[in-house]
């Protein structure tokens, strides 16, 4: 029994690989064109992306592996992500979502900032007038007596 490319459909290393060999390129002409080592030619052949860095790269190699041989990047792509190969990993975020207080305390806090910046105006024009005028106070009670 053939293998049915539907019911079986490869993986992206035999798929690379598959198409390379139809294109009667080796190893080292694709590593050559790519810029890349035999080595990485063949991790990504074989799907041992523990020898490759980083799955950014990875996905890099298979793009440029793929556009190369004239295969579908997409496709090609979507045969990564399957299983077998390496999950592609959600990037979360390293902070806390806000907490949000909801409306029914944006009244009451404002208020109660509006109280408080008022009481600290009022302090600061009491301690800044009021002293001015105690001393203004002071003078003319001496000037009245005529006493320094």
């Amino acid at each position: 029994m053939g293998k049915d490319a539907d019911s079986d459909p490869l993986s992206a290393g035999p798929m690379l690989r598959e198409a390379r060999e139809k294109s009667g390129l080796s190893v080292f002409e694709v590593a050559e064109k790519l810029h890349l080592t035999e080595h990485y030619v063949h991790a990504l052949e074989s799907e041992d992306y523990e020898k490759l860095p980083s799955e950014v790269y990875v996905k890099g190699y298979i793009k440029s592996y793929a556009l190369l041989l004239d295969l579908d990047e997409e496709q090609v792509k979507g045969a990564y992500r399957q299983p077998g190969a390496p999950a592609a990993g959600e990037i979360s975020p390293l902070r806390a979502a806000p907490v949000s207080f909801g409306r029914k305390w944006t009244l009451p806090l404002l208020l109660v900032l509006l109280a408080g910046a008022l009481a600290a105006a009022a302090w600061w024009a009491f301690q800044a007038f009021g002293a001015a005028a105690g001393f203004l106070a002071a003078g003319a009670s001496k000037r009245e007596t005529g006493k320094f």
